[in-house]
């Protein structure tokens, strides 16, 4: 018994010491980062995504505040590409686009009904029977679906030209950082951005051998314009996690978003009011997971 024991310690010693052994060869790979991944037009996948959304604007007389969580299920299929390979326009077949305020659940598309989405000058469009859908579909897609409508991408941003090591961490791309934020209407200088990105680990996800991407950047000298009213003052944070196939041609089977906006903005908040400005707070959460079919 006591051989046998010895043994089997010595043993598992042996398969502790070679896990160690491919851990260690697996870290010391390198490996391409790509966060934007081209399609084919008729690529077919399966969305499930929930969504999380609170604002609050506030004035020196008056507050409100909107709190919202939003369940998605869908299948997309491409139908047109970019030349990069970002989709210009797909359909999207709905099973639940599900949104919760106030303790009010409502179904905001039926099932089985068909949104087209589109990049359209620089901006991502709903249509549901060839008319834009309402605003509130609008903004409930919106915090789920992106087809990168600017020009500016997601690698550019955050992206690496370079191969990667697992645990390695890159700044964020400062230039495209401020045209990506310029794209929203919203301006920082290049100096004033912050933020890096890392390969945190490799994974297998959907039977595919993955890196997890972690990436985040901040800027809290924002100026610029939105919906009509001057910036005084604004910050910014974003923080994304991905899991990427490490096969470049395979898409990202999972993400999640955590994004916060504070805009303090100038001009009075309706016609005869004495207000100067509007504070504005808004948080995004979102976290999807994509199967290709």
């Amino acid at each position: 018994m006591a051989g046998m024991r010895t043994r089997w310690f010595s043993i598992t010693s042996i398969a502790a010491a070679l896990l160690l052994f491919l851990s260690f060869v697996a870290a010391a790979q390198t490996y391409r980062v790509r966060l934007t991944r081209p399609w084919r037009v008729g690529d077919r996948y399966r969305i499930s995504a929930t969504g999380w959304t609170a604002q609050e604007s506030s004035t020196t007389t008056s507050r409100h505040t909107l709190e919202k969580a939003v369940k998605f299920l869908a299948e997309g299929t491409v139908l047109e590409v970019r030349r990069d390979g970002r989709i210009a326009t797909e359909s999207l077949t709905i099973d639940e686009c599900l949104a919760s305020s106030g303790g009010r659940a409502q179904r905001l598309v039926p099932r089985g009904a068909v949104v087209v989405v589109s990049a359209e000058h620089g901006k991502q469009v709903f249509r549901m029977n060839g008319s834009t859908v309402s605003s509130e579909i609008d903004d409930v897609l919106s915090m789920i679906v992106s087809i990168e409508a600017g020009e500016t991408s997601n690698d550019d941003v955050f992206g690496t030209p370079r191969l990667r090591r697992v645990g390695e961490t890159w700044a964020v791309n400062a230039p495209s950082a401020v045209r990506w934020l310029r794209e929203a209407h919203l301006y920082v200088n290049q100096e004033d951005i912050k933020g890096s990105a890392s390969a945190m680990k490799r994974v297998v996800a959907e039977n595919e051998d993955c890196l997890v991407i972690d990436a985040s950047l901040v800027t809290d000298k924002l100026s610029g314009d939105v919906n009509g009213r001057k910036v005084q003052a604004g910050r910014v944070e974003v923080n994304v996690t991905g899991t990427f196939p490490i096969n470049t041609s395979r898409h990202c089977v999972e993400q999640s978003q955590h994004i916060t906006i504070h805009l303090l903005s100038e001009g009075n908040s309706a016609p005869g009011s004495t207000d100067r400005g509007i504070d504005f707070k808004s948080e995004l959460q979102m976290t999807a997971y994509y199967t290709l079919l």
